[in-house]
């Protein structure tokens, strides 16, 4: 079988050796005259290094690589420490080899030195390509067709092979130009000898360095495209522009950009995800298939994942079952971890281009926050540098699994299931806490409608904003104060109305939804300061009796609110319903692993993500940030509900054990076959119980009669 590659890159390269390891007959094409390693640093984590042993060319590349140390990120203007991610022997430990940082030339070197002359062409620009029943067609500039039976498209951004056979699609363009360079160690040799990659992050500019050999540093700055006017990898920019976008910036940068003498430019674009990246002969790799960008790390390290894992796929599969099945295979094992990838580098560009000083400013702690609940960066990178390419190619497809195993077993269940999973979509994961934010709101205004009979009144609660919600007949009846959920980060008074109307309905009276402070741009305690001054001017205003509810996050905040209380010696709440509570931001409860199969997107890298957003700086451990671990002794009676299987089960299992030990009045009820925070979902009947049940609950301590609530 004749397989002929189009793209002489490091993809292009890697699937030639691929593919004649595994028996196959290829010819790889490339456009130029001769293969130039530009754009200089990489960077290979284990994956990688698995990859190009199994090509037969990871002893060579690791002679000349640096055993890179750390990734440390810190803040332009100030070089402040952000984060920082342990590499080197821990990465070894972890992932079965360190993370190197190399020049481009040690890694197309070898690959070219392992393709005999006769497989690659040079000088050889493809015009068209053609898909044949029988085979495939191959047509240059200089009219000679190169014939065979499977086409690969290894070209790049600009691909032909894609706009050919999958038709034109435009790149995005990111905003952002990079400058790129070497410099000579001698010069910055106190930033060289760290052998760690370090960024620096400002406003809408970053800047990135790494050592790629023992005399040279890789250098990457990043800013704003109408900064500068040419982005080739073939232009060099006058780097008094690049010094000028980087002015004010702190000392070891101004260091660094002063040495630099020349540096070469090119815009910063991505693709859209495709839906499969084959078709009966033809397949693509590389950037061809999913150009993301440099912000993961690791575009190099994919493509030549893509290479071993294709010539695999057609080994194992072609002669049985078909060229098309095998390509198939390939695509379909290969797009869910590479458009993981493509969803985290999108989301690191966006990071990168904040461009307002305050949202900046949440973006650094949010990081430092990061940092401190996962120091040795295993959430955004083991699932990464784990994976061995050449054991998941070989693997059955359906051995590797689904994301989920149908957890819900009525149709209420499973149609709220559906639901949460498409609330946030990975799109918006792209787009950073914003979009994530905007997505979850719109969920909840599109799912959470409240009855046109409940009356919705803005109000000022002491500089609080906040909406008071009204169902029919609870204009007199006791008070609701619901704080929403969203894990600190996301929800609304608006987005609230519904549920908190609900709450108060059963109750016979109304509700107050206080619009608090959303993290990262306002981290711990400005939640939980806007809750206690809505409570308090609630207290000083209204003789009812008042009754304190939250779900997720908010549950969280209505512990610590009336914790404050206590404290303060001020009136408490006459008792206090919460439903699916994150009250430990350590995120030590067992569940969130176990029950990762039954969770759509509320899993451990995202609930890391919304509790650093929150924390910043601040221990997790602390009482008034996770109530799991405040003294909750001569707090009012306490009624937990949570989901049987959901991430934060044990998080409700343990908090009721810790307010039993402390000799409260508490009760706690888990739902089976229902998902986190079900009292949203007022079709489910578990939500109506809950509600139910806190009305007898509460007239069951004689606060309220019997008649008052919802039966």
């Amino acid at each position: 079988m004749r397989v002929i590659v189009v793209g002489g890159g490091i993809g292009g390269l890697a699937t030639g050796v691929a593919l004649r390891k595994e028996g196959f007959d290829a010819l790889v094409i490339e456009q130029a005259p001769a293969l130039l390693a530009i754009g200089a640093g990489l960077g290979f984590g284990a994956n990688a290094m698995r990859a190009l042993d199994y090509l037969g060319v990871g002893d060579l590349a690791r002679e000349l690589a640096i055993d890179t140390q750390a990734w440390i990120y810190r803040s332009l203007s100030d070089d402040r420490e952000l984060q920082r991610i342990p590499l080197g022997e821990q990465a070894t430990r972890k992932y079965g080899e360190t993370y190197y940082s190399l020049h481009r030339a040690n890694v197309i070197d070898p690959l070219i030195k392992s393709l005999p002359p006769e497989c690659l062409r040079l000088g050889a620009r493809v015009s068209d390509v053609e898909e044949r029943p029988e085979g495939i067609g191959v047509t240059l500039e200089s009219g000679e067709e190169i014939r065979g039976d499977v086409l690969v498209g290894a070209d790049g951004l600009k691909s032909v092979v894609r706009t050919t056979i999958f038709g034109e699609q435009e790149s995005l363009f990111t905003g952002l130009i990079a400058w790129r360079t070497v410099i000579p160690n001698e010069f910055i040799p106190e930033v060289a000898a760290l052998s760690s990659l370090v960024g620096w992050m400002g406003e809408n500019r970053f800047v990135v360095t790494y050592p790629v050999s023992k005399s040279t540093l890789n250098l990457s700055a990043y800013v704003p495209a109408n900064e500068v006017h040419r982005e080739s990898w073939t232009a060099s920019g006058d780097v008094a522009d690049l010094r000028k976008s980087f002015a004010g910036a702190c000392a070891p940068v101004a260091k660094i950009l002063s040495q630099v003498q020349e540096a070469f430019l090119t815009g910063i674009h991505f693709r859209p995800p495709l839906a499969t990246w084959s078709t009966q002969r033809v397949a693509l790799v590389g950037d061809s298939a999913h150009a993301m960008g440099p912000f993961s790390g690791n575009g190099a390290a994919f493509a030549i994942e893509d290479a071993v894992t294709l010539a695999i796929c057609l080994r194992r599969l072609a002669a049985s079952q078909g060229v098309e099945a095998a390509l198939t295979d390939y695509s379909r094992r290969r797009i869910p971890r590479v458009n993981r990838a493509m969803t985290a580098a999108r989301a690191r560009s966006i990071h990168a281009a904040i461009k307002d000083p305050a949202l900046t400013h949440a973006r650094d702690g949010r990081m430092r926050g990061l940092g401190r609940l996962d120091p040795t960066g295993e959430l955004d990178w083991a699932w990464l540098y784990g994976f061995d390419p050449i054991k998941s190619a070989q693997q059955p497809l359906a051995e590797l699994g689904s994301e989920f195993h149908n957890p819900m077993h009525r149709s209420e269940s499973q149609r709220a299931f559906d639901l949460w999973r498409n609330a946030i979509q990975p799109s918006d994961h792209a787009g950073s806490w914003l979009a994530e934010r905007a997505a979850y709101e719109r969920f909840m205004l599109r799912e959470c409608v409240p009855s046109q009979a409940m009356a919705v009144e803005e109000l000022d609660c002491d500089g609080i904003a906040a909406l008071r919600v009204v169902p029919p007949l609870g204009e007199h009846g006791p008070i609701v104060l619901h704080l929403h959920g969203g894990g600190f980060a996301m929800g609304s008074a608006r987005a609230a109305v519904d549920v908190a109307g609900r709450w108060a309905q059963a109750l016979g009276g109304w509700a107050l939804v206080p619009d608090y402070r959303l993290a990262p741009e306002h981290p711990y305690p400005a939640a939980l300061e806007d809750a206690l001054r809505a409570y308090r001017w609630l207290a000083a205003n209204r003789k009812q009796p008042i009754f304190v509810t939250g779900e997720g996050a908010g549950g969280a905040l209505a512990l610590s609110l009336v914790t404050m209380l206590r404290d303060a010696g001020q009136q408490l709440p006459d008792a206090i319903h919460i439903v699916s509570p994150l009250c430990d931001l350590s995120l030590s409860a067992p569940s969130i692993d176990a029950n990762t199969a039954r969770e759509p997107w509320l899993q451990r890298e995202f609930l890391t993500s919304l509790a650093a957003s929150y924390l910043h700086d601040t221990d997790p451990r602390l009482p008034l940030v996770s109530p799991l671990y405040a003294n909750l002794k001569t707090l009012p009676p306490l009624l937990i509900h949570a989901a049987a299987d959901e991430a934060l089960r044990d998080d409700a299992v343990r908090l009721a054990h810790v307010a039993k030990q402390a000799g409260l009045d508490v009760e706690i009820e888990l739902l089976p076959d229902t998902v986190h925070s079900f009292v949203l979902f007022d079709f489910l009947p578990e939500a109506r119980q809950a509600l139910a049940q806190f009305a007898a609950f509460v007239a069951s301590r004689q606060a309220l009669p019997m008649s008052a609530g919802v039966h």
